[in-house]
């Protein structure tokens, strides 16, 4: 059986690269490095929003195959400081299962009435917890993770790792987890790489 998920094939960005490397089903995979070595534009650079060279598949499928919507929605980024477009929280989760939005709310921490803040309210930590949300709605079979818990407090933080690592099984599920905390990664992930703007190298 085969258990590939992601497969990156020398992928190259701006004047980094080449980056290779395979996302299993159910693997946390870790990416960590220097401020500013390009970690950032990496996951960029997999959804294709910044140019790049290289070969993605996933489930052995080019990335070619797929229209852009269909493989950012499957292939799905989290930055790490989200952007908003409309003025209430609920706007954001429009058309999806209220149920599903409610449980996934208050495994972050919310109460149900989040859904009617407006966004001008929020802090950054219930930002970056509605944007994981907001992310997770969609089902993506892989979350490209970006400092995702970089401005929650230590409740918080757990929470989130609770969450994504119960998504992780649900399912053929790939998670790729940026963050300069090496104790995290360590916890969370199954593996972790250091990035330098050559390539990358196992910890």
């Amino acid at each position: 059986m085969n258990d590939e998920l992601l497969r990156v094939e020398e992928l190259r960005y701006l004047d980094n690269g080449p980056y290779s490397f395979i996302l299993q089903k159910n693997e946390a995979l870790g990416l960590t490095g220097p401020s500013g070595v390009g970690k950032t534009q990496l996951l960029r650079a997999l959804v294709q929003c910044i140019p790049g060279g290289g070969a993605l598949y996933y489930r052995g499928q080019p990335v070619e195959s797929y229209p852009a919507p269909q493989w950012r929605k499957m292939v799905a980024l989290v930055p790490s400081e989200s952007l908003w477009w409309r003025d209430s929280v609920g706007e954001h989760f429009i058309g999806a299962d209220s149920d599903n939005v409610d449980v996934l709310l208050r495994s972050l921490g919310f109460e149900s009435e989040v859904i009617d803040w407006e966004v001008a309210r929020l802090s950054s930590g219930e930002r970056q917890r509605l944007a994981l949300a907001r992310a997770l709605v969609l089902a993506p079979s892989i979350l490209l993770l970006d400092e995702p818990t970089s401005s929650l407090d230590p409740q918080s933080m757990l929470l989130v790792e609770k969450l994504l690592l119960t998504y992780l099984r649900q399912g053929d599920i790939g998670l790729l987890w940026v963050s300069h905390d090496l104790d995290q990664l360590q916890r969370i992930t199954h593996r972790c790489l250091r990035v330098s703007r050559s390539g990358l190298e196992k910890l």
